[in-house]
């Protein structure tokens, strides 16, 4: 689920795909709306990885790109 405008749109991921090792890209879509998510692995410290990325989101001609970085650990 997403928000645009305030108003949420849920997307049903439809692919997963490993680019190499470390990137990894994933697609999503529904209610209109197509976004593909694409992380790669900077580092990795204990228990966390360090990631930065793009999110492209697409709607008919209209696209969104933006970059983007986080961490996901247990």
């Amino acid at each position: 689920m997403i928000l645009i405008n305030n108003k949420p749109i849920y997307l049903n991921k439809i692919s997963r795909a490993y680019l190499s090792h470390k990137k990894l890209e994933l697609k999503f879509r529904g209610q209109g709306f197509e976004m593909t998510l694409t992380l790669s692995e900077k580092e990795e410290e204990y228990l966390v990885s360090h990631y930065s990325g793009t999110l492209m989101l697409e709607k008919g001609t209209q696209k969104y790109v933006s970059k983007i970085i986080g961490d996901f650990g247990c």
